[in-house]
């Protein structure tokens, strides 16, 4: 479907960060896939709720899985 082909792009997205040094290696590529996917739904639904300003739409998701995504180099 056209829905796994997407999934399995974006996670295949995320396996070429990690391999790239870019994203976190102990979480599995396919549960960044799906907490990226479900991030942009809640964002969409905050709109339309109101509970969070379409001018944020951008940002917030951005920072929010960007923050936890990204690998942290442990010195």
């Amino acid at each position: 479907t056209a829905w796994e082909r997407m999934d399995a792009r974006v996670a295949a997205l995320f396996l070429r960060g990690q391999q790239s040094g870019a994203f976190r290696v102990e979480l599995p590529a396919a549960w960044l896939s799906e907490a990226f996917f479900d991030l942009l739904v809640g964002v969409g639904w905050a709109v339309q709720e109101g509970r969070l300003a379409p001018r944020d739409s951008t940002f917030a998701p951005t920072e929010l899985f960007l923050g936890g995504a990204l690998r942290k180099d442990h010195t």
